[in-house]
């Protein structure tokens, strides 16, 4: 596989020149997994007696860190939009934790059908974080 961090490297610069991270345009510390396997869990649950049942659909995605990461894993989470958390990576872990809108959740799996597949955080120090799912057919 091809490396993207060029591709990254292009994307941030262009955030860079929009201004997109204040005035102090730094680099963002990022994580780049390569997927290798996906496994979709759908789940019907009560948290605790008397409860209102809920439902609950995610991903479990495992792969390879790009040269620069440490990632080994992520957790995608399909969510109603109020309920939408900001990307994060949990070094301990090891781990990318991305909640999408659950609405976005068919076009995520067709996604995730493509042939070349990576998933991405990155944090800068302005507090900006962003997160996406990478495919290319």
């Amino acid at each position: 596989m091809t490396s993207v961090s060029p591709d990254f490297d292009a994307f941030e610069n262009d955030l860079v020149a929009l201004g997109v991270f204040g005035t102090e345009p730094k680099k963002s510390d990022r994580q780049i997994l390569f997927i290798d396997s996906v496994i979709h869990h759908s789940s019907g649950f009560v948290e605790r007696t008397g409860a209102k049942p809920g439902s609950g659909n995610y991903l479990r995605i495992s792969g390879r860190p790009s040269p620069s990461s440490d990632v080994e894993s992520a957790v995608v989470y399909f969510v109603p939009p109020d309920q939408i958390r900001a990307p994060r990576y949990q070094p301990t872990l090891k781990r990318i934790d991305l909640w999408l809108n659950a609405d976005t959740m068919a076009m995520t799996l067709a996604q995730l059908t493509h042939s070349q597949r990576y998933l991405f955080v990155g944090t800068w120090p302005n507090g900006h974080v962003y997160g996406d799912i990478h495919t290319v057919p």
